[in-house]
């Protein structure tokens, strides 16, 4: 018989996008799963939808919890889930209806630990840069992780992947914090044994106007903090992967940088800028431009060697 699955369903407020979601975990062909819906403390009607399909699937677990955040629902789907794999989906995005056969059926197959498959932006109702060639990858740790940062499709990101329950015996997701996946994932990874990734898109996530990622005067700290932390973790347990942590870090510095000159927030993030400019002079010289894009090797050079033409363009063009 196949494994049991748990798919663990965060919600926050959702109701425009909440059935969506639902509707592509049931209709999965893979039979298997037990849903955990975990309800954040939504006061939309959020919950009458979720109890709409509760009545409906026996498969579908719910649970409310006061609002706590993203890391303590996906913290509590995991206590809650009986499943030997875990499945994460947040509650506004949507999956192919054999996402979850193709990862189970990968992981099986090479004896791996993690299954990966590509994730794609769906944004105004269309999918956006769609890419299938189909390769399978057998992967180890440090080539996972090397994955992270070269590979947009892989990616940092919890949602795209299948585990094993057991990597999550001491790794929580971090309470308090957005881009919560950035600060364990690498650590997820590096417990694994053995990473299967197919490149072939299941997984759409949708960008809705009221994200984190499009609030105008939101600048995401965290993903700095992130990007930081796992620079310091692969630093000292991956020297091969030196660079592209590194690389990654201070270009996470220049998105919060981009994002605080374009909508003119420099009064209001006075600290934090001081903070990034810093950051950015102290490793500059470190960069590894062999790994650069010709964009990026471009973004950082004049960043450095004439700010007002850098600004300007960031102000007009960003």
């Amino acid at each position: 018989m196949n494994d049991l699955i748990s798919v663990i369903v965060p919600v926050y407020n959702v109701e425009k996008y909440l059935s969506k979601c639902i509707d592509s975990i049931i209709n999965q062909t893979y039979k298997n799963i037990e849903i955990i819906i975990i309800n954040d403390g939504s006061n939309d009607c959020s919950q009458d939808i979720i109890d709409k399909y509760k009545k409906k699937y026996n498969n579908i677990k719910s649970y409310q919890q006061e609002n706590q955040g993203l890391s303590i629902a996906r913290n509590n789907g995991i206590k809650k889930a009986r499943g030997n794999y875990l499945l994460f989906i947040d509650s506004d995005d949507f999956i192919k209806e054999d996402m979850v056969e193709v990862l189970y059926n990968n992981l099986v197959k090479y004896k791996a630990q993690i299954s990966v498959v590509n994730i794609c932006l769906y944004k105004n109702k269309k999918i956006i840069d769609e890419d299938n060639n189909y390769k399978i990858e057998v992967l180890d740790s440090e080539n996972a992780i090397k994955e992270t940062y070269i590979n947009k499709y892989f990616g940092p990101y919890a949602v795209n992947k299948l585990y094993d329950k057991k990597l999550f015996k001491k790794i929580i997701f971090p309470v308090g914090k957005k881009s919560e996946d950035r600060f364990i994932i690498h650590k997820i990874l590096s417990n694994a044994k053995k990473i299967v990734y197919i490149r072939e898109t299941k997984y759409f996530y949708v960008q809705r106007e009221n994200s984190i990622t499009s609030k105008i005067e939101s600048v995401n700290f965290d993903a700095v903090d992130a990007s930081k932390y796992a620079f310091e973790y692969i630093n000292k347990n991956y020297n091969n992967l030196r660079n592209y942590a590194l690389n990654n870090y201070i270009f996470t510095n220049l998105v919060a940088y981009n994002r605080i000159i374009h909508y003119s927030l420099e009064k209001k993030y006075k600290k934090e800028l001081k903070i990034i400019k810093q950051e950015i002079n102290k490793l500059y010289k470190q960069i590894d431009y062999t790994i650069l894009s010709s964009k990026d090797k471009l973004k950082i050079v004049l960043f450095k060697n004439n700010k007002l033409i850098y600004n300007f363009i960031i102000k007009k063009f960003y």
